[in-house]
């Protein structure tokens, strides 16, 4: 959403106003909140609907947008105006003497296959598009010493609050 396929077979900005700035809404929500959940939750508290469409040639309808919609634009690369192949991987495990598909995988940026930026017009900057995945990473309820999130368990009284005075990583029990 918030694209379409010029004549010319192009990626451009869908050409309707209000498509655009609800789009463009989600990053500056997101910006502003820091967390998906929480940009997810004042679309849905202020009813503020996104744009959808189920087809590419499908009109455009107002829903209100899930937690998985909101993750779905803050991961897409395309709104960074990059095209991008090879996103996602299926691995294939042999077991039992079968081979097994596994479930598809988004691979790290520099495992894609094919990574044009400036492809088209985005709705960000490709640094943004960065800095958006690097804190929706440290945002990870899987707290580890890589994350900033914090620990959904243990025993500490300030479990994943304190911080150590020389290097100023989390301090773990």
């Amino acid at each position: 959403i918030g694209y379409l396929k010029s004549e010319d077979s192009r990626c451009e900005m869908d050409p309707d106003r209000q498509v655009q700035e609800a789009i463009r809404s989600v990053f500056s929500k997101f910006r502003e909140t820091g967390t998906v959940r929480q940009t997810s939750l004042w679309f849905r508290e202020e009813r503020v609907p996104l744009p959808w469409r189920s087809r590419a040639r499908d009109p455009v309808r107002w829903l209100l947008p899930t937690y998985t919609r909101i993750l779905a634009i803050l991961q897409s690369p395309i709104y960074a105006g990059a095209y991008v192949w090879g996103r996602t991987r299926r691995e294939t495990r042999v077991v039992a003497g079968r081979a097994r598909r596994g479930a598809r995988r988004v691979t790290e940026p520099g495992e894609w296959r094919v990574l044009l930026k400036g492809h088209h017009e985005g709705y960000i900057s490709w640094a943004d598009f960065v800095r958006n995945q690097d804190q929706i990473a440290s945002n990870r309820a899987g707290w580890d010493s890589r994350g900033t999130g914090a620990p959904k368990s243990g025993s500490a009284l300030l479990a994943g609050l304190l911080r150590c005075g020389k290097c100023g990583r989390h301090m773990k029990v």
